[in-house]
């Protein structure tokens, strides 16, 4: 990190030097996207651009925030007569704007304790939400010289619409864009992260190999999910990594301002011109291979990031442009890393694109192919500084007006007292809470079991990205002062990725409470049934003082939702059973091998045959949106299980 973005008092002015700065070399400009506003319901996640196609209903990708991500829509000042101002009225103009001030308060809400940094861009302060004081954030803040450019402005603003999409264990977590109308600042507020920045620590990190493997698959894994939303970082280096606690498996990216949008169709604030800093970035970005940037040039900056770590200082890669340029002809000597990661980074380091790991998905498959599929719980540690170690701090990292990012919390480890009294009961209530949020999954709790502080989880159910709802898992438990232990997924079926709308979709409805479908066994013996290997699953809807109408429908691993009753006096089509007062009870014929799941609908008639039935991948985000406001008109809510027929007697 460039020691003047680092403790420079608010009048001081901010730069990068040398190979730490990030380098701007803009490639059009701000197009609609140059101005400074609130998030607007289009804005938010998943919402529909304007004059476009509805996109997805937004479900919130890792991490799982401890509460609901706010969104700040600040109200205009109030006159003498009692009238509200209009907008433009009450929002002073740039020019008009004053720097914050320790003891301000934001929109009512975030009042500001505490300077951190200062860089090109903008000013990072500590501060707290005023309704919730054990609730700590870090804002930061456009310079008020900067907020009358529009290009500034985009900038600031797309990495607020970029942060909003962007939720991982690995990723500083985005709370929200707001505008204070009294001061007329624009500011975002992201948690307040306890840490050291990997950069700071470089030539006392004394990392094992299994300490480096795992922090290449908590960064990829946190890439991975930001590439999935379409965003590439573009300016991976040591000091966009911060080390929670001290922590390098629990390590997070931050500074997504620079990030370039993957639509194609999208203007982005730096076009195709170069973004980073120099001794990091992937030869494309330095104009090699026809400037073609994506999830690649990100792979190649995370492996020269843990080639730094592996030889405890910054890779020789920088210099001048020209110098750069020729270092990347080439993969970069590899000798100072573990063994068992020099094959993945010489895949990663390639200089042409093509011939490099070409996603994050790709580079974990990699490392699981050498081993490192398990993690293992690994705490930094440092040696003896040859030199008095400098202050610990957070940084506003910036250089040369480019985008400024947040670094945050100052401080080496975190010393945490004792685990929770009942780490079981603790436990539960987490994740009772924590797997509403998993994307692409609908998991239930099979099992837990505490040993002290570290909680072994066993779940079922059905997750696209077990892997991802896997650190999700571990994330609850940790933020609930827990040690993540054995996470058995076992139990839970893996689905396609085509899967994932619809499984979101019903999940943002499900009903936590009232649990009403069962089913009898997780697995069922296929049999000979008149000629046809079948299996009956027997499923059991507890109707006791249930006055909705309901309708049930199959789901299969192929992805197809097929209706099997549209109301609740249709459930005489079965032969049923009472085992129990007020449950009733019926055997489901399937006869395909593999893993089938009982939707269950409740709330207001009619159910949409029409709507709810579909085939394999045919959801669509029109389909997503016209299910879920239908929910919302019908007060429907969902419940599903899961069960597997398999011929494992064969005959």
């Amino acid at each position: 990190m460039s020691d003047d973005a680092k403790d420079i008092p608010p009048e001081d002015s901010g730069s990068g030097k040398g190979d730490e700065a990030t380098i701007f070399s803009p490639g059009g400009d701000g197009g609609d996207d140059a101005r400074t506003r609130f998030i607007a319901p289009e804005d938010m996640p998943g919402a529909p651009a304007p004059d476009a196609s509805p996109a997805p209903v937004a479900v919130p990708a890792e991490p799982i925030a401890a509460a609901p991500a706010p969104v700040e829509i600040s109200s205009p000042p109030i006159v003498a007569s009692g009238t509200a101002m209009s907008a433009a009225q009450a929002m002073p103009s740039p020019q008009q704007a004053r720097r914050i001030q320790i003891g301000d308060v934001l929109n009512h809400t975030y009042e500001v304790r505490r300077f951190i940094a200062r860089g090109g861009m903008g000013e990072v302060f500590e501060g707290v939400n005023v309704n919730a004081e054990d609730d700590h954030v870090a804002i930061k803040v456009m310079l008020p010289h900067l907020a009358a450019d529009p290009l500034v402005q985009a900038m600031f603003s797309k990495e607020a619409k970029t942060l909003t999409r962007l939720r991982h264990p690995g990723l500083v977590q985005y709370r929200m864009l707001g505008r204070e109308p009294q001061l007329g600042v624009t500011y975002i507020v992201t948690e307040f992260v306890n840490g050291v920045n990997l950069s700071d620590v470089l030539k006392t990190l004394d990392a094992t190999p299994e300490d480096q493997i795992t922090l290449l698959k908590r960064l990829a894994a946190a890439l991975g999910a930001a590439h999935e939303l379409d965003a590439v970082h573009r300016d991976i280096s040591p000091d966009n990594v911060l080390l929670e606690g001290g922590r390098l498996k629990d390590a997070k990216i931050i500074d997504f301002g620079i990030a370039k949008d993957l639509d194609a169709g999208a203007k982005t604030i730096v076009g195709d011109g170069f973004a980073g800093k120099l001794g990091y970035v992937a030869p494309e970005q330095l104009g090699s291979y026809g400037r073609s940037v994506g999830p690649w040039s990100d792979v190649y900056s995370l492996a020269l990031v843990m080639l730094a770590v592996a030889q405890k200082k910054d890779v020789d890669m920088g210099g001048s442009l020209a110098d750069a340029f020729e270092k990347r002809q080439s993969v970069p000597d590899l000798s100072a890393a573990p063994e068992q990661l020099r094959p993945i980074l010489d895949k990663m380091l390639q200089p042409d694109p093509a011939n490099r790991l070409r996603s994050m998905d790709e580079v974990l498959a990699e490392v699981a192919a050498q081993g490192g599929g398990i993690d293992q719980p690994t705490r930094v540690h440092f040696q003896p500084a040859p030199e008095p170690a400098k202050k610990s701090n957070i940084g506003l990292l910036a250089g040369g007006g480019a985008a400024a990012l947040l670094a945050l919390a100052a401080g080496g480890y975190v010393l945490f007292g004792r685990g929770p009294s009942d780490p079981q009961g603790t436990a539960t209530a987490a994740l009772a809470t924590g797997l509403r949020d998993v994307p692409c999954s609908w998991l239930d709790v099979g099992s837990i079991q505490a040993r002290d502080s570290t909680v072994d989880v066993a779940l079922r159910g059905v997750s696209g990205k077990p892997d991802k709802a896997k650190a999700n898992v571990a994330f609850v438990l940790e933020k609930a002062g827990l040690t993540a232990g054995d996470i058995d997924f076992s139990d839970v079926k893996t689905i396609a990725p085509t899967d994932c709308s619809p499984i979101d979709a019903f999940r943002q409805v499900r009903d936590y409470e009232g649990a009403r479908l069962n089913t009898t066994k997780r697995q069922y013996e296929m049999s000979n049934q008149a000629g046809t290997l079948a299996a009956d699953p027997e499923i059991e809807i507890d109707t006791n003082g249930f006055a909705d109408d309901f309708a049930l429908l199959g789901m299969e691993e192929t992805g197809a939702i097929t209706p099997l009753i549209a109301s609740k006096s249709e459930l005489g089509q079965f032969i049923t059973t009472t085992p129990r007062p007020g449950v009733t009870s019926f055997k489901l014929t399937t006869d395909h091998k593999g893993w089938s799941g009982i939707l269950l609908l409740k709330g207001k008639g009619p159910f949409d045959l029409t709507l709810l039935e579909k085939g394999p991948g045919e959801v669509s985000p029109s389909w997503v949106n016209r299910f879920l406001s239908t929910a919302k008109a019908q007060g429907w809510k969902s419940e599903m299980i899961w069960y597997r027929t398999a011929d494992d007697k064969k005959g």
